[in-house]
């Protein structure tokens, strides 16, 4: 909504004895004037009157107005890109509809690796992270919130490395939560080596990290799996059983807190590539394709009907074959699949027609992150 619209809604507002002012205006007349607004106009709107801002800054208020925005669809792409030749990572909105760019991008502070991963989002909030480094951000409102260090074991010896992050929303407790989960090296007391398994919780509402009791086998990192649907966070791992290997997607509740194995579909290739997304907001989709470095890809989409249940699985879609992709990054809009090009640009392919779209956003080749985000005034000082 353009400010010129703005001033003609203002301006269609019954007008009040000249007694009044602007803040004696009935309050379910002006909630119902700002629900119409995007953020930007929002954060304008809390300098016109005290009364305004404490509709705008309302907890209820930011609920409904996200909620509304979501209802009618409101969202854009965000896409995460590594700008090579500045070092930086930059966020940028853009049309589903159109592939134009609907607002300034964003730099984030921060990070200077092209493979910084993005999650999300969660009312309008993603989280981005690398190499330890963890931040949470508000792309409508521009806020950032680096997170505390992580916790240090005293295990002789260590040694560890990241292997996964998680990030959702705990509806229960009204509470941004963050996963970490770690590979760990250490010493024996008898100069053996052991290894295991870790995973650590951070809480928005406390600010603090804690750690989390569960045996896990080992996560491995993929491009475009790591991925939140329906408040449960998704790992693809792999895990032991009589002397042999098998691979599983590892979920986690982000209210109950609670790790559980999902199986993929037996006639699942060993020598394909996997990546996960939720098609049309609906199901878990699993995509399968060719190694990275194939110049034609073919693209199996596989959905699980019922989620949880391995026998759901069903081949919905086959893609391809397509030239120069690289690989998947998620899912767009109805039956549309996003995806980064060897060269590092954005594209969509239609499900339905194998139709290709070419974004204009480009950055450095599997730089990409690419979400569907619709904007809140949720604020990262108030919810925690």
């Amino acid at each position: 909504m353009s400010l010129s619209l703005v001033d003609r809604t203002i301006s269609s507002l019954p007008r009040p004895p000249s007694s009044m002012t602007i803040a004696d205006l009935p309050k379910d007349l002006v909630e119902e004037f700002l629900y119409m607004l995007p953020v930007k106009l929002l954060l304008r709107c809390r300098c016109v009157c005290k009364a305004w801002r404490a509709t705008i800054d309302d907890p209820s208020f930011i609920a409904k107005h996200f909620n509304r925005a979501t209802f009618n669809k409101n969202e854009c792409l965000l896409v995460k890109h590594f700008v090579k030749q500045h070092s930086r990572n930059v966020l940028s909105f853009v049309s589903k509809e159109t592939l134009d760019f609907v607002s300034t991008d964003i730099d984030v502070p921060f990070f200077q690796h092209q493979h910084t991963r993005v999650f999300g989002p969660c009312n309008g909030i993603i989280c981005l992270g690398h190499d330890g480094d963890i931040v949470l951000c508000n792309p409508a409102t521009r806020e950032f919130k680096a997170l505390p260090p992580l916790i240090d074991d005293d295990l002789p010896g260590l040694m560890q490395s990241e292997l996964g992050f998680g990030f959702g929303f705990d509806e229960k407790n009204n509470d941004y939560k963050v996963v970490r989960i770690i590979n760990i090296y250490y010493y024996t007391p008898y100069g053996g080596r052991g290894h295991t398994v870790k995973a650590e919780i951070y809480n928005l509402s406390s600010n603090s990290w804690r750690k989390l009791d569960a045996r896990l086998p080992k996560v491995w990192f993929t491009l475009c799996f790591e991925l939140l649907f329906n408040g449960v966070f998704h790992w693809y791992a792999q895990n032991s059983c009589d002397n042999s290997r098998y691979e599983l997607i590892l979920s986690f509740h982000m209210s109950t807190e609670v790790f559980k194995e999902i199986h993929f579909p037996d006639t699942c290739y060993w020598n394909k590539r996997r990546s996960l997304g939720v098609l049309n907001n609906e199901s878990l989709a699993l995509i399968l394709f060719e190694d990275y470095n194939q110049a034609h890809k073919n693209f199996e989409i596989w959905v699980m009907k019922e989620y949880g249940v391995k026998e759901s699985w069903t081949k919905q879609f086959t893609v391809g074959p397509l030239l120069g992709i690289h690989s998947p990054l998620s899912f767009g809009k109805h039956n549309e699949l996003l995806l980064q090009s060897d060269n590092g640009q954005l594209v969509s392919c239609d499900l339905n027609t194998n139709k290709i779209r070419d974004f204009e956003v480009c950055g450095a080749p599997t730089s990409l992150g690419a979400v569907m985000y619709v904007e809140s005034l949720v604020s990262l000082k108030r919810a925690g």
